[in-house]
């Protein structure tokens, strides 16, 4: 019997789908596979407050950090003094950063940038930074067209 009188004889019906479009070695037939779990609301909020950017006071200077990094700065601050159940969170928290492997990413906010311009030196970037700017010092320069 030739391939294509067998196809023709096969039977189609009920849990018997025609030869050409059933699924073929090799080819998954959920392409995109499961989809991913959503993250509730309540998960988005609470990350959402953990990852806010906030001022806080170390060694008379005001820094700014993610509310977590400040909470767990208290934790270890609290565990340096003494206070053992600190100690058991900080090791709990390292552990599970450990087998996750969340320690490897963590947000970085940058504040008061200053831009970097063609013919910048160093000594140049920090008197502007301390608001020295001197006559030698124009960052519009590089961006301006020569003159003619």
């Amino acid at each position: 019997m030739a391939p294509l009188e067998k196809e023709m004889s096969d039977e189609i019906g009920f849990r018997k789908p025609p030869v050409k479009t059933r699924f073929q070695p090799g080819v998954s037939g959920n392409r995109s596979g499961r989809p991913k779990r959503k993250q509730s609301d309540l998960a988005k909020c609470v990350t959402n407050v953990l990852n806010a950017p906030m001022e806080f006071v170390e060694g008379g200077r005001k820094k700014i950090a993610t509310r977590e990094e400040v909470k767990l700065r208290l934790l270890i601050a609290k565990a340096v003094k003494g206070d053992v159940k600190a100690a058991e969170d900080i090791l709990y928290v390292y552990g599970r950063a450990q087998s996750r492997r969340e320690g490897g990413m963590q947000r970085i906010v940058v504040t008061d940038w200053l831009e970097d311009f063609d013919g910048q030196t160093a000594e140049d970037k920090e008197r502007v930074a301390q608001g020295d700017h001197g006559p030698e010092i124009d960052p519009c320069a590089a961006h301006r067209p020569p003159r003619s």
